[in-house]
């Protein structure tokens, strides 16, 4: 794509940040469908913001430009990048929280309920950029919504992007999957993998800590463990004195610390505990005072404070390239929180050379590399879920303390072989995150037809590789457990495998891009799902479908026996 030079901006853009802009405006030729720009924490957002502005008003000097995200952080965050690449950005903010509030501007940058509760006076856009876009609810209310649903009447060409790290909702699956979404595809997506080699952002390291704190018992709701159980378990004063012990062995020559903790009276407890040890460290939680929480950020950038302890706060809308060691003493299920918390640590700093993650609660085990992490469905709002066994995706060497993937035979740091048969058990612990793999599990039912609960489809990128190397399908059964399946793509495109197992499956001709292949496959019903293996060892599965076309098929597809996924495509059987 020619685009116009970029006569405004103060500085040189990356590689990287131009490729994400030339993406969207590329979509924009066909398709004014909301879509997503994936970028990793610490690849310059902000910049990226910059660039699709301006040359959004490179190509009609009057067109409007609404920069929406959630907290006040963010918008001054992204308002100041804009000016100090632009001095002359014909820009404003509307933000109760900065206590600005222009409407007039041609480009506003704004909190979301401010800008909402200014809605009627904000006249019409010709985009919105939604900053940390995995923030807005994945079913058809809030004011995220409900604003650009008004917008769009005023202007029906409005053209809406969303920026994220996390391109999934905190309570699990994929912003552009499924019947409520309002993204309808990932344009452009630049890795944490990418960002690390081609050096942009620094590594994180990490391996097993001495102290284990047991989470076994702790009680689920709505996909996340219990505040008052963890409360009770975490925040005692022998846990807190014995990993302490070690944070600050482990952060002698480290420079800015970030702690993690389950509640507030964690966080206080933590905070007044490294006082006392001769560490300069204050608690940012919920109930911290606005002005205090921005003086701590302040003295925490500058140096003067060593160590910020936090409940869930310092995630997304927080930048400081000091920080070089993490310490997680809340454990969670949500995969983008998760990544949020490690992503702290991605950004570059003079002087750093990476950032130390320490894992006292078994989070990097349970969600993997941060690179490719395992993305968690949860179950309903309101439920409490049952204990289940951990699917641990890595084990510790005994030797160096470094980890590797669960089904290692050697360590990929020492080389020492693992004893075989070896017994994983409740450790916190932290990994060394770019070594990390994600093993497939082999299906376990035999001979059982099993309800298949829910159907889910998305694009998979293996390790190293830049574009789509697969379609990874999941069968959620109501047995708790799951089925996958990958279909290998070509060159990040429908190969001649997806387009035979669509036709196989579905009936149909096969949709022009993966994402749309995924978005129709995950609406498809599969009622059953059966699994057997014979005296010969071939294992096999039986699917009974409902096409969207109301069409019922049924088919047998062979089983990879090796991998114990479906990546071996054969039709069986279909019956009439």
């Amino acid at each position: 794509m020619n685009r116009k030079k970029l006569t405004h901006l103060t500085v040189v853009p990356r590689d990287y940040q131009e490729e994400a802009v030339d993406a969207a405006f590329n979509h924009w030729l066909t398709s004014n469908a909301p879509m997503l720009l994936v970028m990793a924490t610490g690849s310059g957002k902000s910049i990226v913001i910059a660039l699709l502005i301006q040359q959004a008003l490179a190509k009609d000097s009057k067109a409007r430009v609404l920069v929406l995200t959630h907290v006040k952080e963010l918008v001054e965050q992204n308002y100041n990048e804009m000016i100090n690449l632009w001095p002359d950005a014909p820009a404003g903010v509307n933000c109760a929280g900065l206590k600005k509030r222009s409407t007039d501007a041609q480009i506003i940058f704004g909190s979301i309920q401010s800008v909402w509760n200014h809605c009627e006076e904000i006249g019409q856009f010709d985009y919105i950029v939604v900053d940390e876009a995995h923030r807005i609810p994945h079913k058809d209310n809030g004011n995220y919504r409900k604003l650009i649903t008004l917008l769009s009447q005023r202007k029906n060409t409005l053209k809406v992007i969303g920026l994220t790290a996390t391109p999934f909702r905190l309570d699990g699956g994929w912003l552009h999957i499924g019947e409520e979404r309002l993204f309808e595809e990932i344009i452009y997506d630049y890795s944490v993998d990418r960002g690390i080699t081609e050096g942009w952002l620094s590594p994180l390291v990490s391996k097993r800590t001495q102290f284990q704190i047991n989470i076994s018992g702790v009680r689920k709701r709505a996909g996340e463990y219990r505040t008052d159980d963890l409360d009770r378990l975490v925040n005692s004063s022998e846990n807190t004195d014995t990993a302490l012990t070690e944070i600050i062995e482990q952060g002698a020559n480290r420079r800015s610390w970030l702690i993690y903790c389950v509640s507030v009276a964690h966080a206080n407890s933590v905070a007044e505990k490294l006082r006392q040890k001769g560490i300069v460290a204050q608690a940012i939680t919920e109930k911290t005072p606005a002005k205090d929480r921005d003086k701590y950020i302040k003295e925490f950038r500058a140096g003067s404070i060593k160590c910020i302890v936090n409940v869930s706060v310092l995630t997304t809308g927080f930048n400081n390239p000091r920080v070089d060691l993490i310490a997680m003493l809340r454990p969670t299920l949500s995969t983008a929180l998760y990544l949020q918390i490690c992503g702290r640590g991605l950004r570059k700093s003079e002087g750093k050379e990476n950032c130390q993650i320490l894992d006292f609660v078994e989070n990097i085990r349970r969600h993997g590399r941060v690179d490719d992490p395992e993305i968690i469905i949860h179950g309903a709002k309101g439920a409490d879920d049952t204990q289940e066994t951990p699917q641990y995706l890595a084990k510790a060497c005994p030797a160096c303390l470094h980890y590797s993937p669960i089904k290692a035979l050697t360590c990929s740091c020492c080389d020492k072989p693992f004893a075989r048969e070896r017994k994983i058990i409740h450790n916190s612990h932290a990994d060394s995150i770019e070594i990390l793999g994600r093993p497939r599990r082999k299906f376990k039912q035999k001979d059982k037809f099993i309800p298949v609960r829910k159907v889910t489809a998305q694009p998979h990128i293996k390790r190293g590789a830049f574009k789509v190397t697969s379609i990874k399908i999941e069968y959620h059964l109501s047995t708790g457990e799951t089925v996958k399946e990958f279909i290998k793509a070509d060159n990040g495109a429908i190969s001649r495998m997806a387009t035979l197992w669509w036709q196989a499956v579905m009936g149909t001709t096969p949709p022009a891009s993966i994402d749309l292949f995924c978005r129709e496959l995950s609406s498809a019903k599969v009622h059953r799902l059966q699994t057997y293996i014979n005296e010969n060892n071939f294992r096999a599965v039986e699917y009974l479908v409902v096409t969207p076309q109301n069409d019922t098929r049924t088919l047998m597809l062979a089983k990879d026996k090796k991998f114990g996924g479906l990546s071996l495509f054969k039709v069986i059987e279909t019956p009439a």
